[in-house]
């Protein structure tokens, strides 16, 4: 436990934690606004660059330029990165997700008590997969695995 706090304080805050901008400043080819998540980790970078991001993440954070806000952070549900899903791809996760479920149970009753209900709703459908989430911790290695596929436009990996 020791190892893994001085890990996330590595730089003075915790990677791992989504910060948002404090103050105005451009990277990544993008002007960032106060109040946005800055999203950093997630920003495309060449392998050898990774070190010398993180530096400069450091120094923002330093020069208060970006801060860990964890009331904003359960405002916007950061890290599931569901917001980013259009209402065809999260559709496509919950036939994905279902079909899993579907291989998983035994009899139709068990399917339709654990399947992932559907919504036409883009917020509510959003609702549906975090509470679904929340309830099946199983089912979270294969979710992440779609959810990926469908952020990156891939097909997820076959058993």
């Amino acid at each position: 436990m020791k190892n893994q706090y001085k890990s996330d304080n590595l730089l003075g805050f915790q990677e791992t934690k989504p910060v948002f901008v404090k103050t105005p400043f451009a990277a990544f080819g993008k002007q960032w606004k106060p109040g946005e998540e800055f999203n950093w980790m997630v920003q495309p970078c060449k392998e050898d660059d990774w070190d010398r991001i993180r530096k400069r993440i450091q120094q923002f954070y330093k020069l208060g330029k970006i801060h860990h806000d964890s009331a904003r952070e359960v405002e916007q549900k950061v890290g599931d990165r569901l917001g980013e899903l259009n209402t065809e791809k999260l559709q496509s996760l919950v036939r994905q997700v279902n079909a899993v479920v579907k291989k998983r149970t035994t009899t139709s009753k068990e399917f339709q008590d654990k399947r992932l209900k559907q919504s036409k709703i883009e917020g509510k459908q959003r609702g549906l997969i975090r509470a679904w989430l929340n309830r099946n911790p199983w089912a979270s290695e294969e979710f992440y695995e779609i959810r990926d596929a469908l952020l990156n436009d891939t097909k997820p990996k076959e058993d």
